[in-house]
């Protein structure tokens, strides 16, 4: 039976769900993939081609106008995708000839430092919200305030991404041993300590509306209905705090890189702020590295062995 371009990618979508065990995120993002690439064949005459009539021509096209479109990290995540299934089709002998295999795209990504705010911008968003009167508002009006600083409080205490925040279980949150377990990427799991008595004591007060409100709620955020609280929501009341506060624009993961390049600046290890962010490679982390360099000047004034060098320039002149 001849399979279509659409139903090969269907199939394939249901083994990244079952067996690689991929995230929704990921999902999602595979699905966006497709979509193009398929209204591209379709764009070449290509409807209902089967993969194996897919050609190296044809992927070199559409990679060129990738290029054209996207920037360099998006266009690479987006021909991983499309490589991925071709490296699946072929395995599985579905296909027998890869057209990728003769294909090599090389990729020069500028650096981009992470955005971060300082630790004054990170306290005066805190001091914001709890000041905020919260007299005489009703009990969902309540839960929304507690909700809000417990937002913020996680992703600055943990370091959590957004879709990890929003997918805590009620059960993620260990009150007594203060603890937060976290399911990152590829389902791995890491457990962050709040250190913070104020982030904990925000955490309990939540809870206890929640509960008395959602008592059967399954996770630890929820929205007025008692069903999930989504990221669109925790990145619209971020951009909110930030034109309102600060005066500019910030995201939720801004928390995050403001989290590791703080710790790394008080002189963490860096293997520790790696297993802290749940990064798979160092590397990923070493960014941070660029982000300290009020510390390494002020460890270059202090430590130098030129500044204890009594050299005076007018005994030269």
């Amino acid at each position: 039976m001849r399979l279509t371009m659409g139903t090969q990618i269907t199939k394939y979508l249901l083994y990244c769900r079952e067996q690689k065990l991929l995230s929704m995120n990921s999902l999602r993002a595979y699905r966006i993939d497709f979509f193009q690439f398929v209204e591209f064949l379709r764009s070449r005459k290509l409807e209902d081609i089967h993969a194996a009539e897919v050609k190296k021509d044809d992927l070199s096209v559409y990679i060129k106008g990738l290029l054209q479109k996207y920037s360099t990290r998006t266009c690479k995540r987006k021909i991983a995708s499309i490589k991925a299934f071709f490296n699946y089709l072929e395995y599985e002998d579905i296909i027998e000839v890869n057209p990728f295999r003769k294909i090599r795209v090389k990729f020069k990504e500028p650096q981009r430092l992470p955005k971060t705010m300082t630790s004054n911008e990170v306290e005066t968003i805190l001091r914001s919200l709890y000041i905020k009167n919260k007299k005489g508002i009703s009990k969902y009006k309540e839960l929304d305030y507690w909700r809000n600083i417990t937002c913020v409080e996680l992703l600055f205490s943990s370091g959590m991404r957004v879709g990890e925040l929003c997918n805590l279980r009620v059960d993620s949150i260990d009150l007594q041993a203060k603890t937060v377990r976290i399911i990152g990427k590829g389902d791995k799991e890491r457990i962050i300590y709040l250190a913070s008595a104020d982030a904990i004591e925000a955490l309990r007060k939540y809870a206890a509306l929640r509960n008395a409100l959602y008592p059967d709620a399954k996770f630890f955020f929820t929205r007025n209905n008692g069903q999930r609280y989504c990221e669109d929501s925790v990145r619209k009341l971020v951009h909110c705090l930030g034109a309102e506060i600060l005066q500019r624009r910030i995201t939720p993961h801004m928390f995050r890189h403001t989290f590791a390049s703080l710790l790394l600046g008080n002189n963490v290890d860096i293997k520790v702020i790696q297993e802290l962010l749940g990064h798979s490679s160092i590397a990923t982390t070493q960014i941070y590295l660029h982000l300290t360099t009020g510390r390494l000047k002020a460890i270059l004034k202090e430590h130098h062995p030129r500044c204890a060098m009594n050299i005076r320039l007018q005994y030269i002149l």
